[in-house]
C-alpha cells in the first residue's frame, strides 16, 4: 500500500466520527483530472462495496477542486458531498454534515490499483487532550448533557472541533509530534464493484489488493502502523 493518505469516504460513519472541522483540512485541492499515473485518486469515480455488501456510487462533481459525490445506494441514505483536498502527501476527505460550520474528515489510504480505498478515523481521545493542552485548536464537546427528562448524564464518546484555520497542526502531525491520531486497528476495506462487462475474457483474476498468490500488495497492511516512509512518520510517534 503506498504511504498515502485520505485522511477517509463511508456515509455509515458520519455519525460515529466526532471529530469535526470548521475549516477544509489540506493545503490545496487534489486534482482528479490529472491522468492516473500522476494522481491516484483520478480513478475514484465509480461503485464501491464495503465489508457488509452496502454499495455506494462516486461521482466526481469538481475534477480540479476535488470534489466528489458520495451516494449510498440504500434507501434512506442521503448523498453527501466530499472535497478532497492535500498536504504534502496526506490527503484528506472532508465530508459535509447536517451541522453548519462543520465537516466530517477522516484518512485513507488506496492500493496500487486504485481498487480497494482504506479508511481511519480519527481518535477522538487523541484529540481531545492535545485540545486541552493547547496542541491543536479548537473546542472539546461537553461530557454530560441534560436528557428528555432533565437529568444531567454522561455523554459516550464525547468528540471535538477543530479549529484552525491555518491548519498548522497538520504539518506537526506530519513530523511526528503527535504520535498515532488515528484508529489503525480498525481500518475500513472499500473494494471496487467490478461489472462482469469488465471481467469478461479474464482468467483466474486474483482479488482487489492482491497479487496473483493472494499477497497484499504494497508495504503495511491496512490498520498496521507503518514503520517506515511519510506514513510511518506521522503514524507513530
Amino acid at each position: 500500500m503506498k504511504a498515502l493518505w485520505l485522511l477517509p469516504v463511508i456515509l455509515v460513519l458520519i455519525g460515529c466520527v466526532n471529530v469535526r472541522t470548521k475549516h477544509l483540512l489540506g493545503a490545496e485541492p487534489v486534482d482528479l483530472s490529472l491522468p492516473d499515473e500522476s494522481e491516484e485518486f483520478s480513478g475514484i469515480a465509480g461503485e464501491w462495496v464495503d465489508a457488509d455488501g452496502l454499495v455506494a456510487r462516486v461521482t466526481v462533481i469538481d475534477a480540479e477542486e476535488g470534489e466528489i459525490l458520495y451516494a449510498p445506494q440504500a434507501e434512506g441514505d442521503d448523498p453527501k458531498k466530499v472535497t478532497l483536498r492535500r498536504t504534502d502527501d496526506f490527503a484528506f476527505a472532508n465530508f459535509e454534515t447536517d451541522e453548519k460550520g462543520e465537516r466530517i474528515w477522516m484518512l485513507a489510504g488506496t492500493n496500487s490499483d486504485m481498487n480497494e480505498v482504506y479508511l481511519w478515523t480519527p481518535d477522538s481521545k487523541r484529540f481531545r487532550k492535545l485540545i486541552a493542552e493547547g496542541k491543536i485548536r479548537g473546542t472539546n464537546d461537553p461530557e454530560t448533557k441534560i436528557d428528555e427528562e432533565g437529568k444531567e448524564e454522561d455523554v459516550q464518546n464525547p468528540g471535538a472541533v477543530i479549529d484552525d484555520p491555518e491548519g498548522k497542526w497538520i504539518a506537526r502531525m506530519i513530523a511526528g509530534e503527535f504520535g498515532v491520531l488515528v484508529d489503525w486497528k480498525h481500518p475500513l476495506v472499500f473494494r471496487r464493484v467490478v461489472t462482469e462487462t469488465e471481467t469478461e475474457g479474464g482468467e483466474d483474476e486474483a482479488e482487489p489488493g492482491e497479487d496473483d498468490d493472494g499477497a497484499v500488495e504494497g508495504d503495511a497492511g491496512p490498520g498496521e502502523d507503518p514503520s517506515a516512509g511519510e506514513a510511518g512518520q506521522a503514524g507513530s510517534g
